[in-house]
């Protein structure tokens, strides 16, 4: 969510740099909430467990995440990885066969238009 805040609100201002903590060489796996919850009620519905573990196979750098949201949102300004900031773990990945990158997609644009719609 940072990053998308960090985009709109920067495209909005027509900041011409967005700083990104760290290197952006971390991946990262995100699921829509509304796939979560899908997944979850029809986890207790079968009585299938664990809840938790049921995330996204599709996995993006810090830096393509930012990339991708940069151009969804019309950021043409430049984007700077601040390295004297640290990255985080590395790879935080699950997998789960349901997810794809067009869910992973929807749910990015999703979630920015309503981040956009908030701050309108």
């Amino acid at each position: 969510m940072s990053l998308i805040k960090k985009f709109v609100d920067a495209t909005k201002a027509g900041d011409e740099i967005v700083t990104i903590w760290g290197s952006g060489l971390p991946i990262r796996e995100f699921i829509y909430v509304k796939d979560l919850a899908k997944e979850i009620v029809d986890h207790l519905e079968l009585d299938r467990f664990p809840l938790l573990t049921q995330v996204p196979g599709y996995s993006s750098s810090i830096k393509e995440l930012a990339e991708r949201i940069a151009s969804i949102v019309g950021y043409t300004g430049k984007i700077l990885f601040d390295t004297t900031r640290p990255d985080g773990q590395m790879k935080k990945r699950f997998t789960h066969t349901n997810y794809s990158y067009d869910k992973y997609f929807k749910g990015l644009m999703e979630t920015i238009r309503w981040y956009e719609n908030l701050v309108s």
